[in-house]
């Protein structure tokens, strides 16, 4: 499937490989167009995969912007994730 005119890529689990990780971001960059990825880190082997997955985008040319926030800020998307998560898995 080719999408077209993605303008934001939500990763709610980090892919193991980093390959997998530039082809889920690379759909906001079809067609010359540019977007934003956003990745959600919340367990240590997604703290180990972001290290990998940096260092994989630093030697390509780009640069992953680390935000930290207040997650009690955000509990109401954490909700809509779960409820999103648990509908698209078994």
């Amino acid at each position: 499937v080719d999408f077209k005119r993605v303008d934001v890529v939500l990763n709610l689990d980090l892919p193991l490989h980093t390959d997998t990780y530039v082809h889920r971001v690379g759909r906001t960059a079809r067609g010359g167009e540019s977007g934003t990825a956003i990745s959600f880190v919340s367990t240590a082997e997604d703290e180990q995969m972001l290290t990998v997955i940096s260092a994989d985008q630093v030697a390509r040319g780009n640069i992953i912007n680390e935000h930290a926030f207040d997650l009690s800020q955000i509990d109401g998307f954490r909700y809509r994730c779960q409820d999103a998560y648990r509908a698209v898995t078994k």
